[in-house]
């Protein structure tokens, strides 16, 4: 996995997600951002722990992405391992290729609900 203050392919992706050029290199290095993995700095944009916000507002024995959705959303729905995901994406065709597809699509549209529903979004700005 890729730290934030990584590029990919060669390209630093936190200075095209920010709407002002970085003014730092590198990740943070304060005491406060080790001890609350806050390593991710995007300027001009603010960043939300969706989890940490996540166990501020829920209850919960654990807080994976399918027992928050159980919870909060009254959904069940699949965990497919990333070795899953990943022999889907190499071995499979176009059909295996539009079942991940619709697997992250999926995920995406539940987060925002999860979002939503807590209004997380509101409580924390």
């Amino acid at each position: 996995m890729l730290k934030p203050s990584q590029a990919i392919a060669g390209v630093d992706v936190k200075v095209l997600l920010g709407r002002a050029p970085s003014k730092r290199g590198g990740p943070v290095g304060d005491n406060w951002g080790v001890r609350h993995t806050s390593n991710l700095k995007i300027a001009g944009r603010h960043v939300l722990n969706g989890w940490r916000l996540m166990r501020s507002e829920l209850t919960l024995a654990f807080y994976s992405f399918q027992n928050v959705v159980r919870h909060l959303l009254k959904q069940r729905v699949p965990r497919y391992t990333n070795a899953t995901l990943q022999s889907w994406f190499l071995e499979g065709g176009p059909a295996q290729g539009s079942r991940i597809l619709a697997y992250f699509t999926d995920m995406t549209c539940m987060l925002l609900e999860i979002l939503d529903e807590s209004q997380a979004v509101t409580k924390a700005s």
